[in-house]
């Protein structure tokens, strides 16, 4: 910013740049200016006289007498002042308050430099407000010898006419005059006499050949081992070429093509593999040529292609273990083949496709068994369904053993000759275990330990399907044994 006072005109000038990248006054949509003296806050002489306000659109906008040259600003603002505002002015800085509102956001930013205005014989001028310390640093240079002041200026300039390594600008054409007559330069008129010599230098080229020219690269340096024109003479003419090894080379090449059969004695060799024993016609590949008749080469592959048939599942609709006494009216039978078979049997009775019911009624062990053939390899498998009663046991209290007391224990289907249980006996009461008695003696175990059981009872019990058989009964010695698992066996 400057700004001149004279009279009662107070002119001001400012200049407004993007300080270095502080702020990018293209991003600048509202920009406000204002003048106030610092140590008069109530005196805004140039805020109270022209708030300048300036909204940027483009980059060349006619704002009036503002001017936007690249990213700067410049702005005249001319208003009058009375003597005793100039007066204050004097007393103190003057602030330069510059306020901006950026495209991208809403915040308002604020700049401010201060001035100081100062009088000399021209009248009121302004400088950057400075330190005290700067100020004491200005006044020493005026006793420095390094530097000088504006009423040096002219005697320092005055000097260099008198100095021998500058020339004054009258002097220039005296100089210019006496090229004529220096032996180092040539006139305008001389300048054909020595293009034409040049033109004769074998050390010089033309313009012509410049444009052919390879440049030389770091990395790239054109080698000291380049065709001379002698070389490219040579290549062109062919002269004093030495053709001792292609020539050695082509000689070889026709020897070995002299030993190749010429393409018209091609016929006579392949006619004489039709003689040949080591050689066979297409007509010999046939089976019968080669002692095979077809169907035995089917016969063979069919041999090692051939996988032989499996029953993939045999299922029926009937548990396989039911209680003595019940009476299976039908069964129905399921089956599935890894490939069609040839034959297929149930009992030994012919049957078709994958399923086979039997309805006649059964109430005792009774086998089923399918059997299937492919034409060479024959598979079977059976479904047996098994009648038998079941087997009790539990914890009791009671010493009345009959069906009352066989029915309050756990019943359970078994086909082993073994088995485990687990119970829990609480006070007074006895583990209790009952089973047919043609199994045989049962033996316990307890803990690993044998023993510990005795048998307490025989009677018949008939059970649900009416079958009536004699059961054994057998309890443990002791009452109240809690948590306890048990074995057993019968032998």
């Amino acid at each position: 910013m400057r700004y001149i006072i004279k009279g009662n005109d107070f002119s001001f000038t400012w200049t407004i740049k993007d300080c270095n990248g502080y702020v990018d006054l293209f991003a600048v949509t509202d920009l406000k200016v204002m003048y106030q003296h610092s140590t008069v806050p109530s005196k805004k002489y140039a805020a109270d006289a022209r708030i300048v306000d300036i909204v940027l659109k483009e980059r060349e906008e006619d704002l009036g007498d503002t001017v936007l040259y690249d990213s700067t600003l410049v702005k005249g603002i001319e208003f009058e002042v009375t003597a005793e505002q100039q007066q204050e002015m004097l007393l103190g800085d003057y602030n330069v308050i510059c306020t901006f509102i950026k495209n991208d956001d809403s915040h308002c930013y604020k700049m401010i430099r201060a001035y100081t205005i100062v009088a000399d014989n021209d009248g009121l001028k302004y400088c950057c407000s400075e330190s005290k310390e700067r100020l004491v640093k200005l006044s020493q240079l005026i006793n420095d010898m390094g530097f000088i002041t504006r009423d040096d200026l002219p005697t320092k300039v005055s000097e260099l006419q008198n100095d021998c390594n500058y020339v004054n600008i009258n002097s220039v054409p005296t100089k210019l005059s006496q090229l004529v007559n220096d032996s180092n330069f040539a006139s305008k008129d001389e300048v054909p006499k020595y293009t034409t010599e040049l033109s004769n230098d074998a050390q010089f080229t033309n313009v012509v050949d410049l444009a052919k020219k390879v440049d030389k690269e770091s990395g790239k340096g054109l080698s000291t081992n380049d065709y001379t024109n002698e070389d490219k003479t040579k290549l062109t003419n062919l002269s004093d070429f030495d053709s001792t090894g292609i020539n050695k080379e082509l000689k070889e090449l026709e020897e070995a093509l002299a030993a190749k059969a010429d393409t018209s004695e091609i016929p006579n060799f392949t006619s004489d593999l039709i003689n040949d024993s080591k050689f066979v016609t297409s007509s010999d590949l046939l089976a019968e040529n080669v002692g095979y008749d077809s169907t035995t080469v089917k016969d063979t592959l069919d041999s090692l292609l051939y996988e032989a048939i499996n029953i993939t599942s045999f299922t029926s609709n009937v548990e396989p273990v039911q209680e003595i006494g019940t009476n299976i009216n039908s069964i129905t039978l399921t089956w599935k083949l890894s490939q069609p078979a040839t034959e297929q049997f149930i009992n030994d009775v012919p049957v078709t496709g994958s399923s086979f019911t039997f309805d006649t009624p059964f109430n005792s062990n009774k086998s089923f068994t399918l059997k299937v053939n492919d034409g060479t390899t024959i598979k079977s498998k059976t479904i047996d369904i098994k009648f038998m009663n079941n087997i009790y046991y539990g914890v009791s209290s009671s010493t009345t053993y009959d069906s009352n007391f066989i029915e309050s224990l756990t019943k359970e289907l078994r086909q082993a000759t073994e088995m485990n249980f687990r119970v829990n006996a609480g006070k007074d009461e006895y583990i209790c275990f009952a089973y047919p008695s043609h199994y045989g003696e049962a033996v316990f175990s307890v803990g690993g330990f044998e023993g510990g059981f005795r048998e307490v009872a025989k009677f018949y019990y008939t059970n649900e399907s009416g079958y009536n058989e004699q059961y054994t009964v057998y309890c443990s010695d002791n009452p109240c044994l809690g948590d306890t698992r048990v074995k057993v066996i019968y032998v």
